[in-house]
């Protein structure tokens, strides 16, 4: 599970004309962060988040513009949504056929823990009413008011190295990597 905590006392010490690159602290990628930033600068959301296509238990819910309508827990059957429709949807884990993360019209994908939040995002974080909260629960409260997009990138590889045992794994990781461009699909 990705837990992003956000301390709206640490975005005041960020530019508020640019937007602010999060990356979880314990995972690593091939995502070419310079190339996902810019994409981000050209899309004008308030919100870019990188998703992929994997199997998971928590997937996002997007449209068919990638727009965020809320989240789910296919395994409790939950689902959080502002949008009264999608909450009494219910998702099915998809299989590894690209065609099983299409459901009710909406794209499942699972989040990986890098996203941008545009200057308007930033705003609306710091008049949150708490120091620290999960980022996931920003976003879904706000998915509604904000334009809080997806980027979907098809050859993302992550590895959690958060955990003493996965030190080893993360060495092969970057010694077997190939730097890779930031391919995405919308």
């Amino acid at each position: 599970m990705i837990l992003v905590v956000v301390s709206s006392e640490l975005l005041r010490f960020f530019n508020r004309h640019l937007p602010v690159l999060i990356h979880n602290v314990d995972i690593l990628s091939n995502v070419d962060l310079d190339a996902f930033y810019r994409h981000a600068l050209e899309m004008k959301a308030d919100a870019l988040l990188l998703v992929s296509r994997r199997v998971t238990q928590r997937y996002l819910i997007f449209d068919n513009d990638m727009r965020l309508l809320g989240w789910t827990n296919v395994a409790t059957g939950e689902v959080k949504s502002p949008h009264d429709e999608i909450r009494q949807l219910h998702f099915v884990s998809p299989t590894e056929a690209e065609s099983s993360y299409f459901q009710h019209s909406c794209y499942l994908c699972a989040f990986s823990g890098i996203h941008v939040l545009a200057p308007s995002a930033v705003q609306a974080v710091e008049a949150v009413d708490k120091d620290k909260f999960p980022i996931m629960e920003f976003y879904l409260n706000n998915c509604d008011r904000l334009d809080i997009r997806g980027e979907l990138k098809t050859d993302l590889h992550l590895l959690d190295v958060g955990k003493l045992n996965s030190l080893q794994a993360a060495e092969d990781f970057i010694a077997n990597s190939e730097y890779r461009s930031s391919k995405t699909e919308n």
